[in-house]
C-alpha cells in the first residue's frame, strides 16, 4: 500500500470512528426526541380537544361530543376516545356506533380521571399491536367531567421517528463523504511531494544529477526534499570533477602512447634484432595497444558518467552504426575461426544514444566473445525492435563463462583469473552506456554459450 493510501486510510478510519462515537449517541437522542415530540404533539391535541368537549359533556350533549372528537381524530390522524367522569365510553372515533363500555379499568383513563395526564406505549389487546396512547382529564375549574384519550398505532409512530432519524443518517453520510474528501486531500498533500521526491531520486539514480525536487508540502517533506537536493548537488559536483579528471588524464595519455607506438614500430624495423628482442617488441606493442584501448574507454567513461554526455538532440537510426561494427567484427572473428551471423532488422526504432557510443558498446560486446569465449565456433549479432525499444543480442557458442567471470562481469576493472588481456571495463561500460539513456543490459550463461542482451529505449 502506498504512503498516500496509508495516510488516506488512517485519516478516514479516524474520522469514521469519531463520527461513529458521536453519531450513534446522536441517533439515539434524536430518536427519543422524535418520540417525545410525537407524544407532546398528541398531548397538546388532547388538551385542546378536551377544552372543546368539556361543555358538551357537562350538558350531556353526546352528539356534539362526537362531532368535536371526530374532527379532532381526522386532524391529528389519531383514534380519539371520550369517557364521562365514571369512565363510561361516550365516543370512539374508530367505532362511532360502539355501545357504551366501561373504560375505567384502562390505566391511562384511570390516571386521567384522577386529574393526571398519562402517556405510554403499550400492547392493545383489542388491536393486537403496540400503540402510543395519551390521556388527559376533561375538567373545568378543577372539576373532572371525563377523560379524553388519543392513540396511534406504533407503526405510524415509528414511521415518523424514521423520517427524523433518516435526516440525521443523511447528515452523517454527508459528514462521512466530507471526511473521505478531507482524508484524500491530506493524502495528496503528503503523497504527491513524496512521490515527486521518489521520481527525482530515480532520475538521479539514472545519471540525471541535475534533477531537483520541489521543496513543498509539510515541513518534514520539505526537509526531505532539501536533503535530497543537497545530496544530488554534491553528487553532481563529485561526478563532474571525476569526469573532468578522467577525460583530462585520458587526453594527456593519448599523445605519449601514440609516440611510444611509433617508436616501437621504428625499432622493430631495425636489422639484426634477435628473436628474443623481436618477441619483447611484439609484447610491448600489444601492451601499448591495450593501453590505447583503456584510454579510449576512459574517455567513453567520462562521457557516460551522466545522461547529458550520451544523449543527442536529433534521434538517429541505429542501423548504419550497427552494420558498420558488424562488418568490422565479421572479418576480425573470421581470422579466429568464428563465424559471425548478423541479423539487423530494417525497422529499428530511432534512439537518442550517440551513434559512436552505441558502436562502442557493441564493439565491447563482440570483443567479449573473442576474449572470454575463444572456443566459440559461431556467434550471433541480432538487433530488433521490442516494445518501443531497441534490443541488441549477442550470442556465442563458446561453452559459457566461468562462475567467477559471470559474478563480476559488470564490475569495473575486474578481470578473470586467466591471462586473457583486457581493460576490465568492457561490460561495465556497456551497462553504463545503456543506463545513461535509461536502458539496461542482461547476461545469461550456460554450458551451451553466453548471451548478452542490450536494451535501449526509443526516442519517441
Amino acid at each position: 500500500m502506498s504512503l498516500r493510501a496509508r495516510i488516506f486510510t488512517g485519516t478516514f478510519v479516524l474520522i469514521l470512528l469519531t463520527i461513529a462515537a458521536l453519531g450513534v449517541p446522536l441517533l439515539v437522542i434524536v430518536r427519543d426526541h422524535a418520540l417525545d415530540e410525537i407524544q407532546n404533539s398528541l398531548k397538546g391535541d388532547a388538551y385542546r380537544t378536551a377544552s372543546l368537549v368539556v361543555t358538551a359533556i357537562e350538558q350531556g350533549n353526546d352528539r356534539q361530543v362526537a362531532e368535536i372528537a371526530d374532527y379532532a381524530a381526522r386532524q391529528s390522524n389519531s383514534r380519539v376516545t371520550v369517557t364521562d367522569r365514571d369512565g363510561a365510553l361516550i365516543f370512539d372515533s374508530d367505532n362511532p356506533d360502539r355501545a357504551s363500555e366501561d373504560f375505567a379499568n384502562r390505566p391511562e383513563i384511570e390516571a386521567a380521571l384522577s386529574g393526571i395526564d398519562a402517556s405510554e406505549i403499550r400492547m392493545s389487546e383489542t388491536l393486537g399491536t403496540e400503540i402510543l396512547v395519551v390521556a388527559v382529564p376533561v375538567a373545568r375549574a378543577g372539576r373532572i367531567a371525563g377523560a379524553l384519550r388519543l392513540s396511534r398505532g406504533i407503526a405510524e409512530v415509528r414511521a415518523d421517528q424514521f423520517k427524523t432519524t433518516a435526516s440525521v443518517v443523511a447528515l452523517l453520510a454527508i459528514l462521512v463523504g466530507a471526511g473521505a474528501w478531507i482524508s484524500s486531500g491530506i493524502g495528496r498533500s503528503v503523497g504527491r511531494p513524496v512521490a515527486e521526491i521518489g521520481r527525482v531520486a530515480e532520475r538521479i539514480g539514472h545519471g540525471e544529477y541535475s534533477a531537483r525536487a520541489r521543496e513543498v508540502g509539510p515541513p518534514e517533506i520539505r526537509e526531505l526534499a532539501h536533503s535530497l537536493n543537497n545530496s544530488a548537488a554534491r553528487v553532481e559536483t563529485a561526478v563532474s570533477t571525476e569526469r573532468t579528471f578522467i577525460g583530462n588524464a585520458a587526453h594527456q595519455l593519448k599523445t605519449p602512447l601514440a609516440a611510444i607506438g611509433i617508436r616501437l614500430a621504428s625499432i622493430s624495423d631495425e636489422p639484426h634484432l634477435s628473436d628474443v628482442a623481436l618477441a619483447d617488441l611484439k609484447e610491448a606493442k600489444t601492451e601499448v595497444q591495450d593501453l590505447g584501448r583503456l584510454v579510449d574507454q576512459l574517455l567513453l567513461l567520462s562521457r557516460t558518467t551522466d545522461a547529458t554526455g550520451a544523449h543527442i538532440d536529433e534521434p538517429s537510426d541505429p542501423g548504419p552504426a550497427l552494420r558498420a561494427i558488424a562488418s568490422q567484427w565479421r572479418e576480425a572473428m573470421a581470422t579466429q575461426g568464428i563465424d559471425l551471423e548478423v541479423e539487423i532488422a530494417r525497422d529499428l526504432p530511432k534512439i537518442s544514444l550517440a551513434p559512436d557510443l552505441l558502436a562502442q558498446a557493441c564493439d565491447n560486446l563482440l570483443d567479449n566473445v573473442t576474449r572470454h569465449c575463444p572456443n566459440s565456433k559461431s556467434a550471433l549479432l541480432e538487433a530488433v525492435s521490442e516494445q518501443e525499444r531497441l534490443k541488441i543480442r549477442v550470442l556465442d557458442t563458446g561453452g559459457g563463462l566461468s562462475p567467477e567471470i559471470e559474478r563480476t562481469a559488470f564490475a569495473r576493472f575486474t578481470r578473470g583469473t586467466s591471462a586473457i588481456p583486457g581493460t576490465g571495463l568492457g561490460l561495465a561500460l556497456v551497462r553504463q552506456v545503456a543506463e545513461s539513456v535509461g536502458g539496461s543490459v542482461e547476461l545469461s550463461t550456460s554450458p551451451a554459450g553466453t548471451e548478452v542482451t542490450l536494451r535501449i529505449p526509443s526516442a519517441s
